[in-house]
């Protein structure tokens, strides 16, 4: 989500997220250091209370959106997608294998069939042997 979709208002003489105040104020106190606010409808100009989560930290609320959309998807929060075939399919017909992303989160996991991953490979092998 784009951080221009948010509403900010001013509190203490500074720009602030909308959806923070409105945490912070039904807390009673700041949010933690690493938590987020999670918009459940995905839109981040609704800041209905009932629209807000607080998740811990990142990872936390990226599982949340992982979850979200695989429930959207398939009926099932469980599943998760092939990075290669794009395919639905339950974690346990699936490797997973985590990778630098190159943001600050750090790892991302990446889940794949097996048939996937090494037609995948073969191609590119052969693509490589060709270009020489």
């Amino acid at each position: 989500m784009s951080y221009m979709n948010y509403i900010k208002v001013w509190r203490n003489g500074k720009r602030v997220r909308e959806h923070i105040k409105i945490v912070e104020k039904a807390l009673e106190h700041e949010l933690p250091r690493f938590a987020q606010i999670h918009h459940r409808d995905g839109n981040g100009r609704n800041n209905k209370s009932n629209n807000l989560i607080i998740c811990e930290n990142q990872k936390y609320h990226k599982l949340i959106e992982i979850r979200e959309k695989a429930y959207r998807e398939t009926g099932d929060p469980n599943k998760r997608q092939c990075n290669y075939c794009k395919k639905w399919d339950m974690t346990s017909n699936l490797d997973t294998s985590s990778r630098w992303n190159g943001h600050k989160s750090g790892r991302s996991s990446w889940f794949r069939h097996r048939k996937c991953y090494r037609e995948f490979e073969r191609n590119r092998y052969h693509t490589r042997k060709e270009s020489k």
